[in-house]
């Protein structure tokens, strides 16, 4: 397992970097959520549509939670982009036995209290317009290990053009209150609810 680290001139370059290629490459960019505070770890369950997605959370985190920022990328990836592990990336390794490490690591990293951790539920690249998320075991072993002092905050990242050049990119996110007991099956149910409710608002923004 590749473990994070979190050079300051790499983070700087950063959070200058990801904002200023968000603003070229999008007409615009919205988040839509309720401003609130988080005393605990956030555990942020995303959808993973595209390539801009790991950035698209940094920015969120910038401007929403504003913790300490980590995501799993699959090994083979960060060693291909090795520089993304200077900004809080770490890795895993499908189909090894290192999975848990990394699964163990992440446990970890939700019992500090400033760290936020990102991850993409369902495990792979796939079209923002399927109907549901399924998702991996792997939160699966983090919600059954880990102690219940972190947030779980789902985030849902839905593009569209309507009539403009560039693609406008709407961020939301919420909170999940669900159950103490934290069943993965519950929170996949109410993760594909609010994905749901995103894109109606996205259907509903067009026809205005």
């Amino acid at each position: 397992m590749i473990r994070p680290k979190h050079a300051a001139p790499v983070l700087l370059f950063f959070k200058w970097y990801i904002p200023f290629i968000l603003k070229r490459d999008f007409q615009t960019v919205q988040v839509h959520g309720k401003t609130e505070s988080f005393p605990r770890a956030i555990l942020v369950l995303s959808n993973h549509f595209s390539w801009w997605d790991a950035f698209i959370l940094f920015y969120l985190n910038q401007v929403s939670f504003r913790k300490k920022y980590h995501v799993m990328m699959l090994e083979e990836q960060l060693r291909r982009f090795w520089f993304f592990n200077y900004g809080g990336v770490f890795s895993v390794k499908r189909n090894s036995k290192d999975i848990i490490e990394s699964l163990n690591f992440s446990i970890a990293l939700l019992e500090e209290p400033g760290n936020l951790l990102q991850l993409f539920p369902q495990g792979k690249i796939e079209s923002q317009h399927i109907a549901a998320l399924h998702f991996e075991k792997g939160l699966a072993y983090i919600m059954k290990h880990s102690k219940e002092n972190f947030h779980i905050v789902f985030t849902v990242a839905l593009v569209d053009y309507f009539s403009k050049r560039k693609p406008a990119l709407h961020l939301f996110y919420e909170e999940y209150h669900g159950s103490k007991e934290r069943d993965i099956a519950k929170i996949e149910r109410a993760y594909n609810d609010f994905f749901s409710v995103c894109k109606q608002w996205m259907i509903t923004q067009h026809k205005q």
